[in-house]
């Protein structure tokens, strides 16, 4: 556990410089091509970072994190994306966070519409309104949304036993599941021990 401790501190300085070289290099230069070459260590690094930790939990969520939310984010930067996450202009720790962690900053301001979109959408009067204009549908339109509820369901189930065959089979045959479940367990066993020494240490 002490050597993924280490392991998270030196990816989360090593992605942090990254971004931030990021950044300063693309507030020099125009979207295209120049970005895009001044991003390539970035992308080429990003995709080893992952390797650092020999627990799957944090390899696996590192990967999905730097490899491909991250560099997802880059590649909208190098194309100068209006629509994008990150900007140069981004204050650097407001940039770093959103390129390297899987989240979407909004403006902090005291406008409860922007802190809170989805509330204020509901408390919008069209949102109300909308409950009032509800009229019955007819057979044709009833038919519509049965045929959109029985393809989504098929679609649905599809992909889950797809997504089972191609995934699930592999991982239990390498055994991979049952080292998921003993890190689990470790884990669990490495805060149950520090929580005893915690209360042990005299006050």
């Amino acid at each position: 556990m002490a050597s993924e401790l280490r392991a998270l501190a030196a990816v989360s300085a090593i992605a942090a410089a990254a971004m931030a070289y990021a950044r300063f290099a693309t507030s020099r230069l125009s979207p295209g091509l120049p970005r895009l070459a001044a991003l390539f260590p970035v992308l080429a690094l990003l995709p080893f970072l992952p390797f650092a930790f020999s627990s799957i939990h944090l390899r696996t969520i590192s990967a999905f994190s730097l490899v491909w939310l991250s560099a997802f984010k880059l590649l909208l930067l190098s194309a100068g994306a209006h629509d994008g996450p990150l900007h140069p202009s981004l204050p650097l720790p407001r940039f770093v966070a959103s390129a390297a962690l899987p989240i979407k900053l909004v403006d902090d301001d005291d406008n409860n519409n922007k802190k809170n979109p989805s509330t204020s959408r509901c408390f919008r009067p069209d949102f109300a309104l909308s409950y009032v204009g509800v009229r019955r549908v007819g057979g044709d339109a009833r038919g519509g949304v049965l045929r959109r509820v029985m393809a989504t369901a098929m679609t649905l189930a599809f992909v889950t036993g797809t997504g089972s065959w191609l995934f699930f089979a592999p991982v239990t045959r390498s055994g991979l599941d049952r080292a998921i479940v003993a890190e689990c367990e470790g884990v669990v066993a490495f805060l149950e021990e520090a929580g005893w020494k915690a209360r042990l240490v005299p006050s």
